[in-house]
């Protein structure tokens, strides 16, 4: 069965959480893929949920609707960023593995920490939308710089094209939402909290699930990187393993990627 913790409300015509609405058909919600009309299924053995409620043809209309679970939690992932606008979003920080090859040498193996966690505030948001020709699910802009973010779960993955991002000075950012359907039907019966607050929860404050796909300054860094590389041969067993204290940065847009940029730090190692 095709079980989905939100739908489209008829009245409204905005999704909803099925602890915000009547038990059964009187739910007043349709399947926003096939208009279907879905029944709130809230009893005690299994997670509360939605369900397609065409008699006599249910099993056939779920198997056929394109509407999954996923879908469902993307589609009211959108909606709250849309809604709360002006929420503030946890990122983790960015570690970029870089290989640097050396003749005649192993190849020496470093990590460049591109930027450390953060959390910033959206002064507006956009859904469904490219800059340049790279597409977000959502566009959060921060000091006037965009953070393009797409949703990624097992029946979708969010790719992007580097060279256009980095032509948009855009960061861009995925949001795995796999871990999603185990937050939700993980109990039985009403849930403490509606799926709609766990999914706030797990958008806005767990970056454990948030993964840097591209940031603006990456190539600067790795330029960097491979420019004040020291000649392999002059290379001692200590100081494979120091971390240089002054690294340079510049600061010429003065946004928020720019100031998480401050510097940028380097483990390195050879494997």
């Amino acid at each position: 069965m095709n079980k989905v913790p939100f739908a489209l409300e008829v009245d409204t015509g905005q999704l909803v959480d099925v602890h915000e609405v009547a038990r059964g058909l009187q739910c007043g919600c349709i399947c926003p893929s096939c208009d279907t009309p879905l029944q709130a299924r809230q009893g005690e053995k299994n997670a509360w949920h939605f369900a397609h409620a065409t008699r006599g043809t249910s099993d056939q209309t779920d198997q056929e609707c394109e509407y999954s679970f996923y879908v469902s939690v993307t589609q009211m992932a959108k909606q709250l960023f849309a809604e709360l606008a002006k929420i503030k979003i946890s990122l983790p920080k960015y570690v970029y593995p870089l290989r640097i090859q050396y003749e005649g040498y192993a190849p020496l193996e470093v990590d460049i920490e591109v930027t450390q966690a953060s959390t910033v505030q959206f002064e507006k948001v956009e859904l469904e939308t490219k800059i340049e020709s790279v597409y977000g699910d959502v566009i959060g802009w921060v000091h006037g710089v965009p953070l393009i973010i797409g949703f990624d779960h097992p029946e979708r993955h969010f790719l992007i094209d580097e060279p256009a991002a980095d032509k948009a000075r855009a960061g861009v950012i995925r949001i795995d939402l796999s871990a999603t359907l185990g937050c939700f039907f993980g109990h039985a019966g009403k849930g403490v909290q509606s799926f709609k607050e766990q999914l706030k929860s797990y958008l806005f404050d767990s970056p454990e699930h948030v993964h840097w796909l591209y940031h603006p300054r990456r190539d600067r860094a790795i330029e960097w990187t491979k420019t004040n590389m020291p000649d392999p041969a002059s290379i001692s067993t200590q100081d494979l393993f120091a971390c240089p204290e002054d690294i340079p940065s510049e600061s010429d847009q003065g946004d928020f990627i720019d100031r998480a940029l401050a510097g940028f730090t380097l483990n390195r190692s050879r494997r």
